[in-house]
C-alpha cells in the first residue's frame, strides 16, 4: 500500500503525450500509473500480475505493453514511470518532513488576549468563521439508480455474489461503470445481476472485470421480461380469434357453396354448364 495520500496528475502534459493511444490503451496506462503509485512508485515486471491488475488477458497486456513502452522504465524486474517515480519521492520527503515537524510540536498558537473583543472592521483570527457552511448538495440520483453513497455497498454485494475476496480483487473490480450500466439498462440487482454472478462463481470462474458478466446479465434480464410459453400461446390464440367481419362472411359463403355443390346431380351440373354457355 502506498504511503502517499494522493497522486497528482498533470493533464495538459499527459494529453499532449498520449494523443495516439486508443481508449483501451489510455485506460491501461492510467490504471498502471495508479498501481505504481499505490505500490510505492513501481510494479513488478510480471505480465500475469499486471494483466490481472488491468483487467486484461496476458496476451492482450503484452501487446498494450509494447505500445506503452515508450513511457515506461523497465529494468531490474520492475516497471515504473520516470516522472511518477520522481514525484513520488518528493511527496515522501514532504510527508517525512511534516511528520518530523509534528513530532517537535510545531509552532504554538498565541492564545493570549483571545477573550478581548475585536474592534469593528478588524480581521478575525479565524477567517473561516466568516465563511458560511455550504448547502448540502442535493441528491439528484434518479429513482432506482445507485447513488454515490451506495456505491461502496454495491461493490461489496457484487464481489460477494461473484465469490471475489479482498485478496482477489483487481483494479477492474473497483470500476463500477459496467454494473451501473446494467442497472440503467433495466437489469434488476436482485433478480438479474446477483443471481447471474452467483451462477458464474459456482462454475469456478473469477473474471477480473465486470464486463465479462455483461452478456449473461442481459440474457437474464431478457429472459425475465419475455412472456412465458403459456402467455405466448394464449396471445397467438387470441390473435387467431380476432378475425374481421369480411373473413367470417367469406367463410360462410364458401361453406354454403360447398353444400350446394354436394346436392347437385351430375346431370344437373352438365345442364347448368350447357346453359351457362348459351
Amino acid at each position: 500500500m502506498s504511503q502517499a495520500p494522493s497522486m497528482p496528475v498533470f493533464w495538459d502534459a499527459y494529453l499532449a503525450d498520449t494523443t495516439h493511444l486508443t481508449t483501451e490503451e489510455h485506460g491501461a496506462y492510467l490504471l498502471l500509473l495508479a498501481a505504481m503509485w499505490r505500490r510505492n512508485g513501481w510494479v513488478p515486471d510480471d505480465d500475469r500480475d499486471n494483466a490481472r491488475i488491468l483487467g486484461l488477458t496476458t496476451a492482450k497486456w503484452r501487446k498494450v505493453k509494447d505500445r506503452l513502452a515508450v513511457f515506461l522504465v523497465i529494468e531490474n524486474g520492475h516497471i515504473t514511470q520516470k516522472n511518477l517515480l520522481k514525484i513520488w519521492k518528493i511527496t515522501q520527503e514532504k510527508i517525512e518532513k511534516n511528520r518530523q515537524n509534528g513530532a517537535r510540536g510545531g509552532r504554538p498558537k498565541d492564545k493570549e488576549n483571545n477573550d478581548i473583543p475585536k474592534a469593528n472592521g478588524s480581521k478575525t483570527d479565524n477567517p473561516k468563521e466568516t465563511i458560511p457552511e455550504p448547502e448540502p448538495e442535493p441528491d439528484t440520483t434518479p429513482s432506482g439508480v445507485v447513488g454515490r453513497g451506495e456505491l461502496e455497498g454495491l461493490s461489496d454485494r457484487l464481489c460477494e455474489a461473484a465469490g471475489i475476496t479482498d485478496a482477489g480483487k483487481s483494479i477492474g473490480h473497483l470500476n463500477l461503470s459496467e454494473p451501473l450500466h446494467w442497472q440503467h439498462s433495466g437489469c434488476d440487482l436482485e433478480m438479474d445481476i446477483l443471481p447471474t454472478l452467483r451462477r458464474i462463481a459456482a462454475s469456478g470462474k473469477r473474471p477480473t472485470s465486470w464486463a465479462y458478466y455483461t452478456k449473461a446479465v442481459f440474457e437474464a434480464r431478457d429472459k425475465r421480461l419475455s412472456p412465458s410459453p403459456a402467455v405466448q400461446q394464449q396471445t397467438a390464440t387470441n390473435s387467431n380469434r380476432r378475425r374481421s367481419t369480411g373473413d367470417l362472411m367469406r367463410e360462410m359463403m364458401e361453406r354454403e357453396n360447398g353444400r350446394e355443390s354436394e346436392n347437385l346431380h351430375p346431370g344437373d351440373a352438365i345442364r347448368i354448364s350447357a346453359n351457362a354457355g348459351r
